[in-house]
């Protein structure tokens, strides 16, 4: 039975490649057409992450200083997928947070296009098969993950 375990956890894994593949696959051209570096790409991340954050918030989150975090800071605003904002309540801080060109650009680089599109084609499975589907997530997530968050239902999911 040994042998049987293997073979499915190869075929798993196998499936899961593929499936992260077909992913890279529909986001590649965003990434090849990038014409940014990993540092500004890392930097939009960090501002998408962090919301609205603060050039320390950046810094911090990169591992980086400060002066290096707004020279990263300056080279995504130069390209108008950020912008600078004072900080309300404290006018020596300032605020970064990305421009409609960067959330878009972000949100290509994530793949939620990709995920746009996973939901249309889902979308034609019937329930039992969407059930099964999301069984197996639930199984997967909970082997892999540190803190398993999925909901318990189909219709919790978000979208």
């Amino acid at each position: 039975m040994a042998q049987t375990r293997d073979t499915l956890i190869e075929e798993v894994m196998a499936a899961l490649v593929t499936l992260l593949r077909t992913v890279q696959k529909r986001s590649a051209s965003h990434w090849i057409d990038l014409d940014l570096s990993l540092a500004q790409v890392k930097t939009l991340l960090a501002i998408g992450d962090l919301g609205s954050p603060s050039i320390e918030q950046i810094a911090s989150m990169l591992g980086v200083t400060q002066p290096t975090a707004s020279h990263l800071v300056e080279r995504v605003v130069q390209s108008e997928l950020a912008h600078r904002t004072q900080d309300p309540q404290n006018r020596r801080r300032v605020l970064v947070q990305l421009t409609p060109q960067g959330e878009e650009l972000l949100q290509h680089l994530l793949g939620s296009g990709v995920l746009n599109e996973f939901a249309t084609r889902l979308g034609h499975l019937s329930e039992e098969e969407l059930a099964i589907c999301m069984q197996g997530m639930r199984v997967l997530i909970s082997a892999i993950a540190d803190n398993p968050t999925l909901p318990s239902s189909t219709s919790d999911v978000p979208e």
